[in-house]
């Protein structure tokens, strides 16, 4: 899909939660910032991936404020499947979101 959408465009962008998009970013700083995210925005999904800033930045993601508290994009130029193996072997935590809702 993200190949469809971003043609026109140079690089390509990954929806990500997380920043809050202003000059001072506001990511997740403790369990209960993460919980607090998995019961009110993420309850769809029943793994949660936490990847740190450093993380990403070090794997060549930029982290580009969207101006929605706490959405992000992870914009990179390239061959879409190459980054999105950098993101699946990134150094991050898993852990099963116990606010699930099951569709």
């Amino acid at each position: 899909m993200a190949r469809r959408i971003c043609r026109p465009w140079t690089f390509v962008g990954v929806s990500r939660t997380g920043g809050d998009g202003g000059s001072r970013r506001s990511y997740a700083r403790s369990d209960t910032d993460v919980d607090d995210l998995a019961a009110d925005r993420l309850e769809h999904f029943p793994l949660l991936r936490l990847y740190r800033p450093a993380v990403l930045e070090a794997a060549g993601f930029e982290i580009v404020p969207t101006f929605r508290t706490p959405h992000v994009t992870l914009a990179f130029d390239g061959d879409l499947d190459v980054w999105v193996d950098r993101l699946r072997t990134a150094d991050h935590d898993e852990r099963p979101n116990p606010y699930h809702e099951r569709d």
